[in-house]
């Protein structure tokens, strides 16, 4: 997994917004058949050092991930109780 830097771009008060990809986390396909990854946008303050940006950068893709694994638990919960229902054993009450 590597991540790109896609855009940067100055905002007010010096401080930066930063766009990076994640080349790890292919999403679809443009028009072209290229590939589109996963992006990333943090604003970067200067003043509070690179680490504060790998910080923030960080802690978006491990959020996306924790959603993603809270979405995965969900649908496993749902797609095994659909497919533990027997339709023979459910009786018609009268």
């Amino acid at each position: 997994m590597a991540i790109n830097l896609k855009a940067i771009s100055k905002r007010k008060d010096n401080r930066y917004s930063v766009t990076v990809e994640d080349t790890g986390q292919v999403i679809g396909r443009d028009e072209s058949g290229g590939n589109i990854y996963r992006t990333y946008t943090v604003r970067y303050n200067p003043a509070n050092g690179r680490a504060a940006l790998r910080s923030s950068i960080e802690n978006l893709i491990r959020a996306e991930k924790a959603g993603e694994q809270d979405v995965f638990t969900v649908e496993s919960d749902i797609k095994t109780t659909v497919e533990s229902i027997d339709t023979a054993a459910i009786a018609v009450s009268r």
